[in-house]
């Protein structure tokens, strides 16, 4: 089974979004894009107990799919996020903003965000920090 992770608010904590929305609503949309293309945060904490789930998914043989909003240019920085922790994840999908376009007709999804939680064909869960 193919089980979905999202990054910032679920293994991740929500630092980068939050300072996201707050640029974006505080002044606007393309200068909230012109700070994310140029920020690099490392000091996210992580969510240490859906790690351990999702370890022992990856052990029962469930293929971890990373599921960000980020661009693909933040792969350094998610990975340096991550850090000890990357190994879980077989693969991890940039969408750019645009997660909502993606399928996930074939596996479970883990999320902060209802909208996201709602698109586990196969199952889901809303997770809290």
């Amino acid at each position: 089974m193919k089980i979905y992770v999202d990054m910032d608010g679920t293994v991740l904590s929500n630092k980068l979004d939050n300072q996201f929305r707050c640029i974006a609503t505080a002044i606007n949309m393309a200068e909230a894009l012109l700070w994310y293309a140029d920020v690099y945060v490392d000091d996210l904490q992580v969510n240490t107990v859906l790690l351990g789930k999702i370890a022992t998914l990856k052990a029962e043989g469930h293929e971890i799919i990373g599921w960000t909003n980020r661009d693909d240019n933040k792969q350094l920085m998610t990975e340096r996020n991550l850090g000890i922790y990357l190994p879980l994840f077989d693969t991890i999908q940039y969408h750019a903003g645009d997660k909502r376009s993606s399928v996930v007709s074939d596996g479970i999804v883990y999320d902060n965000e209802a909208e996201y939680v709602a698109m586990g064909a196969a199952g889901s869960t809303l997770v809290t920090w």
